[in-house]
């Protein structure tokens, strides 16, 4: 680079473009092409060696980008980032949230089957599950705060309290929650939020992450009950009877009762996936 190459040299260097190659070891080139620019100038071999880096500087200038195809990378490059990167934080937020309503099911599953061990009965509800004054204590989960029924709902839950510490749920469609009956509560050190009451059915109300946005029905917000034999069920087809994955979707979407039980049903009808 930078010497000047005259006829016959520059025509040389037309000729050999594609047989000097900077792999083969800086200045050199095919033997033919070699004797001929000695015949040409016996004096001078330096001009081989000039020829091939001359050709070494082109194909990089060739290979270069400029500033502004560069910027127009990162520009694009942003532009995608923008797009997908939320819809992937998104995904990896459900499969989380998926995982821990699974975790916290088989954790209470494994909890009752203990207890009937340990009292000695085949009735759950002979156990500490009959009563959620006893069940909801750091015995039996990992409690980093127990709240009685008259404060459930202000220091557990904080649907109660007012101003910008008021915890508002939604569902899917964007509307408000229906209260549940008041119950023993606790937050627990993984900062899930769970209660457990009886309406009609022994039942769980957990929030996976607590306080913690999004507090979404169906995203972090779930519920459902355990039977006599200490086994969790989906109450919503206990009561209502068999339905389609499609239509525990839509019910857990758009229902204004019973949405945490419908949502729960189509999260576990879809085998754990929170697709919808």
């Amino acid at each position: 680079g930078g010497h000047s190459l005259k006829p016959p040299y520059a025509r040389l260097f037309r000729d050999f473009k594609n047989l000097c190659h900077p792999e083969r070891g800086e200045g050199s080139v095919p033997e033919q092409i070699s004797n001929k620019i000695l015949r040409l100038n016996p004096q001078n071999d330096n001009v081989i060696g000039y020829l091939c880096k001359g050709l070494a500087l082109n194909d990089r200038k060739k290979c270069a980008f400029t500033l502004s195809e560069l910027l127009l990378s990162l520009i694009i490059v942003g532009v995608v980032a923008i797009i997908t990167v939320p819809v992937l934080i998104n995904n990896v937020q459900k499969k989380m949230f998926a995982t821990q309503v699974k975790n916290m099911v088989a954790t209470i599953e494994q909890l009752a089957q203990d207890q009937m061990v340990s009292y000695k009965t085949r009735d759950l509800f002979n156990t500490d599950f009959g009563d959620p004054a006893k069940l909801m204590t750091d015995k039996n989960f990992a409690v980093a705060q127990a709240c009685s029924t008259n404060d459930a709902w202000t220091k557990c839950w904080k649907t109660a309290l007012t101003g910008k510490d008021k915890v508002v749920y939604k569902n899917l469609d964007k509307n408000n929650l229906s209260p549940c009956p008041a119950s023993p509560s606790v937050i627990l050190k993984n900062s899930a939020t769970l209660w457990y009451g009886n309406i009609g059915q022994w039942c769980f109300l957990l929030d996976v992450n607590g306080a913690g946005k999004p507090n979404i029905i169906g995203r972090d917000l779930f519920a459902f009950c355990i039977d006599s034999k200490g086994h969790v069920f989906d109450f919503v087809t206990n009561l209502f009877g068999e339905s389609t994955l499609d239509y525990k979707i839509d019910k857990c979407k758009h229902s204004k009762n019973y949405e945490p039980f419908w949502c729960y049903s189509a999260l576990f009808a879809n085998n754990w996936k929170m697709d919808y």
